[in-house]
């Protein structure tokens, strides 16, 4: 029979263990691509590739735009500065290819859900890429800046394409 300071010793390391895995989890999950000229997942492209349509692929857009996000926010929170101009440039990449598709589409439609959708993910990501702009260093300011105005640019296409004039 164990005693109650076994019981809590046990507690202890078993939620730390937990926690050490998560991490492990968190980690691998949400590191950004090495190299900017390959932004997208396999899993990712290849989704692209079979899906005909644009709502769908809007929709992987988005689920990638917010893997980036995540992104950035982790290495923001474990100090990898010099990893963010990198990762923002790629996700620029990712923003300008989905825009291209969005564009050139033929059975796009004024009013989808799933780019109004977009459209708040994005304005949201900006939001929330200015917040942690705050805690970056000075010399990753100009990256920042880069990313939130084409962010911005991006964005603003998306809802003329929404709401013609």
């Amino acid at each position: 029979m164990r005693s109650a300071a076994e019981d809590v010793t046990l507690m202890a390391l078993l939620s730390w263990s937990l926690l050490w895995i998560c991490g492990l989890l968190t980690q691998a999950a949400v590191l950004p691509p090495a190299d900017a000229a390959d932004c997208l997942t396999a899993r990712e492209k290849t989704q692209l590739e079979k899906e005909t349509g644009l709502d769908r692929r809007v929709k992987i857009y988005d689920d990638v735009s917010k893997r980036f996000e995540n992104s950035l926010i982790l290495l923001i929170q474990r100090q990898d500065l010099k990893a963010v101009p990198a990762h923002l440039k790629c996700w620029n990449d990712v923003l300008d290819r989905s825009l291209k598709d969005i564009e050139n589409s033929p059975g796009r439609k004024d009013k989808s859900k799933a780019l109004i959708r977009y459209e708040i993910h994005l304005r949201q990501a900006i939001n929330s890429v200015q917040e942690s702009k705050t805690r970056a260093d000075v010399d990753m300011l100009d990256a920042f800046d880069a990313w939130l105005a084409h962010a911005e640019e991006i964005r603003q296409k998306i809802v003329a394409f929404l709401f013609p004039k």
